[in-house]
């Protein structure tokens, strides 16, 4: 009798190791892709069948309310400032918003007055210190603040003082000022009497000005190119204007009439309407000359007198004017830019057989400035 021999195939021997094998690292190699997703022994990845940990995203910390509302307030004025509203063949916003300027000022004023007191007729012509001041201002996307500092002030060599607002943009603007001048002295010349001297701080004026502007070309044509530099005129262009001013005026002197200066206050309120024409030159090297004249006559006013006893109130006198001027050169670079302009207001109100006040203040500046 033949041995038993085992005739079964080993194939399915063999096939039941290798799927052993196979199967036991596999579990083990899954394990290991939970936590890093590949496995280097067999170089493919391999997906688990386990649940993978879930990374739950840290909650985001939110921005403090002062930094939103800046930042909202920082995209309102930079979409302002790129809007465009102009025809950018004559005008363009500059492509920087920040802007630092350095400036200084020179003011003035003169009054000159016809009229009687006592029944005798005087002439007057009343000059103010001279005022300089220097300033430095820092702008960002069309708004600037600034600083001016007065160097007589600090030695207390001036006591005048002055308030200046502008606001100009290519449509409208508008002029706020405000002067308190203790300074005025000069000279008054009565009938048939000689010439006398009035001190400084004999005659006392308090005065505001509002003075507006509406251009019609505001597309071609623009003020704060010439005067804040918030914008650059490229090519030449003018507009026609209408204007508005108002203007309250105190003068008060105390002089002694044994020195022929009259003993008088007068209080003055003026509105007036006007129109008038301005024009930039865009010339060649990138310099631009503005000039601009907006007269408006009075078509309301108070007047009121104090002669030493009684108030009396003055009639309007037709034509009462109010009379404002601009001038400026400018030069620009590709990111600096400087200048010179001038501003100045007159006004002829009163009646010369009573009380006439011819009044000019001015005010020029010097410039230089940087765009970053």
């Amino acid at each position: 009798m033949k041995p038993f021999r085992r005739t079964a195939p080993i194939l399915p021997t063999g096939l039941l190791m290798l799927l052993l094998f196979c199967c036991y690292p596999c579990h083990r190699v899954g394990a290991q892709v939970d936590t890093l997703g590949t496995s280097s022994s067999l170089g493919t990845t391999v997906s688990s069948t386990q649940a993978t940990p879930v990374l739950h995203p840290s909650p985001t910390r939110k921005r403090p309310k002062f930094l939103s509302l800046l930042w909202k307030a920082d995209s309102l004025l930079t979409m302002r400032y790129r809007r465009i509203n102009t025809d950018t063949t004559y005008v363009v916003r500059p492509q920087t918003k920040w802007v630092i300027k350095t400036r200084g000022n020179i003011s003035g004023a003169t009054f000159y007055m016809t009229g009687k007191a006592q029944g005798k007729e005087y002439e007057a012509i009343l000059n103010t210190d001279v005022k300089g001041t220097l300033n430095l201002s820092v702008g960002y996307a069309g708004l600037s603040v600034g600083v001016s500092v007065n160097p007589a002030s600090w030695a207390g060599q001036y006591k005048d003082y002055e308030f200046n607002l502008n606001s100009y943009s290519n449509l409208w603007g508008i002029d706020l000022i405000y002067h308190n001048q203790q300074s005025a002295g000069g000279e008054i010349q009565r009938e048939g009497q000689e010439q006398v001297d009035i001190p400084a701080g004999t005659v006392r004026s308090k005065t505001a000005n509002v003075n507006a502007y509406l251009a019609f070309n505001h597309r071609r044509f623009s003020f704060p190119a010439a005067f804040s530099q918030s914008y650059i005129q490229r090519r030449s262009a003018g507009s026609w204007l209408i204007g508005f001013s108002l203007m309250w005026q105190r003068l008060e002197s105390d002089g002694a009439p044994d020195d022929g200066i009259p003993v008088s206050k007068l209080n003055s309120l003026n509105i007036a309407i006007g129109a008038g024409y301005g024009y930039n030159f865009a010339m060649k090297r990138r310099w631009l000359l503005h000039l601009s004249a907006l007269p408006t006559l009075v078509v309301w006013n108070q007047n009121r007198v104090w002669n030493g006893q009684r108030w009396r109130t003055e009639q309007m006198h037709v034509p009462d004017v109010i009379v404002t001027g601009r001038m400026a050169l400018v030069k620009n670079y590709r990111q600096n830019f400087m200048g010179a302009s001038l501003i100045f207001n007159f006004s002829a109100l009163g009646e010369h057989d009573r009380l006439c006040v011819h009044t000019t203040k001015w005010r020029a500046r010097l410039f230089y400035g940087w765009r970053f």
